[in-house]
This record gives structure tokens, C-alpha cells and sequence, in this order.
């Protein structure tokens, strides 16, 4: 899926997500860069398609997969709810939740350049 940026042209709307994610606080992690998923339990049926894993640099809690269709999706397990729900602190934002992303990422933590000096610690706390 393709949206208008800024400027009035086409772009690939993962693509835009992505770079939007890493100006903003987030970056990939280099250990667990591509994750490799599939919708079976073993990689040997369907075809397996890549994930990449971004870690943000204040909280744990805002750890993110970025699927090839634009879904973005929170890392840490959160409970089963009914079918239709929500659970209320999950990031989980589809491909066409375009206003629902750019809230998200209005509500993220500045980041200001001696934050990224020290992610390391930050992200101990």
C-alpha cells in the first residue's frame, strides 16, 4: 500500500512507518534484527516471511515488530481477549490505521541526542 507524504507523493507505507519509528526514538536491534515468522508452528510449512524487531530507547515496554504489511505489533505477550477486543495497553496498529500510527508515535518520549549517547543505561531502569 502506497500513501502521500508531506510533499504529495507516493510512498510505500511500511517504508514511511519505518523511518518515521527510527527518527523517533526507536532503532533495530542489531541481535534480533530479522525475525523470520511463519503462520504455522514450524518454519519447514509456509512460507516464512521476515519481521523486523525495533527496540525503543527509553522503555522495554514500547519494543515493537514491524511486519512486511504494515502492522505493527507490540514484542512482549499480553493476555487473550475475547475475539473483537482490545487489550487496552497493546501496541497494535494495522496498515490502514494511519491516524491511530501518527498518535502513537506523538505520544513516544523525545529523544535529545545525549539520550541516544546513553540508551544503554536508560534502558536498564
Amino acid at each position: 500500500m502506497t500513501i502521500k507524504d508531506s510533499l504529495g507523493l507516493e510512498v510505500n507505507s511500511v517504508l514511511w512507518r519505518l523511518n518515521v519509528l527510527l527518527q523517533n526514538g526507536y532503532s533495530v536491534n542489531l541481535r534480533n534484527g530479522m525475525v523470520y515468522y511463519s503462520e504455522s508452528k514450524t518454519l519447514e510449512e509456509g512460507e516464512p516471511s521476515e519481521v523486523v524487531s525495533l527496540i525503543h530507547t527509553f522503555k522495554k515496554e514500547l519494543d515493537i515488530f514491524l511486519y512486511p504489511d504494515g502492522l505493527i505489533n507490540q514484542q512482549k505477550p499480553v493476555p487473550i481477549v475475547p475475539t473483537g477486543e482490545d487489550y487496552p495497553d497493546q501496541i497494535r496498529i494495522h496498515e490502514e490505521e494511519t491516524e491511530k500510527f501518527l498518535k502513537f508515535v506523538s505520544e513516544l518520549p523525545k529523544v535529545r541526542f545525549y539520550h541516544k549517547i546513553f540508551s544503554f543505561y536508560l534502558r536498564l531502569r
